[in-house]
């Protein structure tokens, strides 16, 4: 029986795609997919241990290592350890891939094996380690989607999701005790949700309040919400790699420089989800940003839950702007005031101003309460970058990312025009890059 929670229907669609074709003719192979800290490798552990019964002849196991920033394992590496695993010692063994290969593929016929390939890279890195003939499953975990199996291995792809909100509120109470879930519901429920339902960070949650058995929830949701760096609660001290920023990073350091570019672009935007168009001329790139967003899907840092939309996790939303926060710099943060007032004059010029600034103007010599300025929108987040230097977090909460390009396009909740240059020409892919001058 599974102690898993909240997966048994993950676990029941594993199953699905299992039943009839152990006594197939062609092999099976099933890939869970999905965003760092979401528990693929321990649903894939699990079912596998509780589907171990239905392999007479074993396991066999690797981690290929595409996490942290280690190289990958070779295929070479992967088939060595399984050969050995299978009886065959380490003089036997032939130097070439794909000598290798055929080798392992004739010891596993006729034999009914689960083959866990867990944190695989890429499809090539997965190919070589594929039995050939029926009988045996291999189960690839991975952040990518690796689409390359499922349209020419014939893969199952399983997308695995963070956890629903009963269920992650079931997590805590499991890993920290139901009478202190029950005594503050309200509380368990926004510590789930301060945690974006993400069963690692849930876990590393529990395991810091399970050091503090008396101290109430409610004090624990009061300091994540206080500090402006939330994901500091999130990481276990003395252990580094064991955080949601560490697991984060491993995704982000392993993307092109452009790709990076973008992705902490997106988090200086106050709105997690937003559309291609509105970023379509906020980013300077060699090719269209359309591919470089198709790159942060097949990472699993976004989400595409309709064509041409896209969402980013809370949580690697808050890294997102972490990067962005570290990297761009301070010159970036002043440039960016003056792009916000250029902004203003041109979507004011060209569009009119957007509801969503509109209604955030209390009425002139207003000082507002948010530390906008006295004008607020555009021109107060400008105001208040250039009172309060470039470092100044408030700026957050006044521009959606569709705002700052240099032509303006008007945000999603703003202009009717979005997605298009001024005078009705459609913007091209390419475009100038934010950190230009105004």
């Amino acid at each position: 029986m599974s102690e898993l929670i909240g997966r048994e229907e993950v676990r029941e669609s594993l199953d699905r795609h299992l039943v009839g074709r152990l006594s197939g003719s062609t092999p099976t192979l099933l890939a869970i997919t999905g965003m760092p800290g979401v528990g693929k490798s321990a649903l894939a552990l699990d079912w596998g241990n509780d589907r171990a019964h239905l392999f007479p002849d074993g396991q066999l196991y690797v981690d290929l290592r595409s996490l942290e920033n280690n190289a990958p394992m070779t295929p070479s590496a992967a088939l060595h350890g399984f050969l050995a695993a299978l009886g065959h010692p380490a003089s036997s063994l032939p130097k070439e891939i794909h000598e290798l290969s055929a080798m392992y593929r004739t010891a596993l016929a006729g034999r009914r094996m689960l083959i866990l390939l867990d944190n695989a890279h890429s499809a090539d890195q997965v190919r070589p380690l594929l039995p050939n003939s029926p009988g045996s499953v291999t189960v690839v975990t991975s952040r990518s989607r690796l689409a390359g199996l499922t349209i020419r291995d014939g893969a199952v792809r399983i997308d695995l999701d963070c956890l629903s909100a009963a269920a992650s509120v079931h997590l805590l109470a499991k890993l920290i005790g139901t009478n202190r879930v029950h005594a503050e519901p309200e509380a368990a429920a926004t510590l789930a949700s301060l945690c974006g339902n993400l069963p690692l960070a849930l876990q590393i949650t529990a395991e810091r309040l399970a050091s503090h058995p008396v101290n109430p929830l409610s004090e624990w949701v009061g300091m994540m919400t206080r500090n402006a760096d939330q994901l500091e609660h999130l990481d276990i001290p003395g252990d580094p790699t064991t955080s949601v920023r560490a697991v984060f990073s491993w995704s982000y350091l392993a993307l092109p420089a452009a790709t990076s570019r973008l992705f902490r672009h997106l988090g200086l935007s106050d709105e997690p989800e937003f559309e291609a168009a509105q970023v379509i001329r906020a980013f300077d790139a060699q090719q269209p940003v359309e591919a470089h967003l198709a790159m942060l899907v097949d990472a699993s840092l976004l989400t595409s839950p309709v064509p041409g939309r896209y969402r980013l996790h809370k949580l690697v939303h808050l890294y997102a702007r972490e990067r962005a926060e570290a990297e761009e710099g301070s010159e970036y943060m002043v440039d960016f005031a003056r792009r916000l007032r250029r902004s203003r004059r041109v979507i004011a010029g060209t569009y009119g101003a957007p509801p969503l600034l509109s209604a955030q103007r209390t009425g002139a010599g207003d000082r507002r309460p948010d530390g906008l300025g006295e004008r607020g929108g555009i021109d107060g987040a400008a105001e208040t970058v250039h009172d309060h230097g470039p470092t100044w977090r408030g700026w957050q909460g006044c521009c959606p990312v569709g705002l700052l390009d240099s032509e303006c396009q008007g945000s999603e909740r703003g202009a009717s025009g979005a997605g298009h240059a001024p005078g009705g020409n459609r913007a091209s892919p390419t475009v100038p890059g934010m950190l230009q001058s105004a």
